[in-house]
């Protein structure tokens, strides 16, 4: 492998990391399987990344970094109410067309990530996920109050943690099969929500 500076060489790593889960899982972003298909040793890896963890902890920021202005941009294209549904319920269907494939790699990669959410590199690109969504629902919660469809009062700092704190559990309760006894899928819950939020 010829000599790169080493920002050049982190961002060939990266590619081979987003291009390897993309097409697999964020298991196979592994030290040697990356080391592979860049025809280097795993030692030039380890250079850049400390451990396979911190690889995979990598691989899902770069997968949000590269996908979260046009999902961002899109999002803002829709009303308060409707942008916080599409963003607290996951459901964006609406945008398929535009983002295709790689919302659904970004989609899966957050679930994987989640699943290892111990290994303390990932827990922390999961809550820096967190927080992006907290800014983003902050926003439109700001955005819904001075465009007069929100209430004037609201709190919004303490509800957008309200309204992430709902959903996750949502989603650990349909993780362990008990969503179902909630009697609605996660966006009529999301509606029911905002709605007892006099949202």
């Amino acid at each position: 492998m010829a000599y790169m500076a080493r920002d050049e060489r982190r961002g060939q790593i990266m590619n081979a990391v987003v291009e390897i889960v993309a097409r697999e899982r964020l298991a196979a972003a592994t030290v040697r399987r990356i080391a592979q298909a860049l025809d280097c040793s795993p030692g030039q890896i380890h250079h850049h990344f400390s451990s396979a963890d911190a690889l995979r902890a990598e691989a899902v920021r770069e997968v949000w970094c590269r996908l979260e202005p046009q999902f961002v941009a899109l999002l803002h294209r829709l009303p308060p109410r409707e942008r916080l549904v599409t963003m607290l319920s996951g459901c964006c269907s609406a945008f398929a067309d535009e983002i295709g494939p790689v919302m659904l790699v970004a989609e899966r990669l957050w679930k994987e990530a989640w699943d290892i959410r111990r290994e303390p590199a990932v827990r922390e690109s999961i809550a820096e996920g967190i927080g992006k969504m907290r800014d983003e629902i902050i926003q439109t919660l700001q955005d819904g109050m001075h465009a007069g469809i929100f209430p004037a009062d609201m709190d919004v700092s303490r509800l957008s943690l309200v309204l992430i704190a709902a959903t996750q559990g949502y989603d650990l309760l349909a993780e362990i099969g008990a969503a179902g006894e909630l009697g609605t899928d996660k966006a009529a819950y999301v509606e029911e929500l905002l709605r007892k939020e006099g949202l």
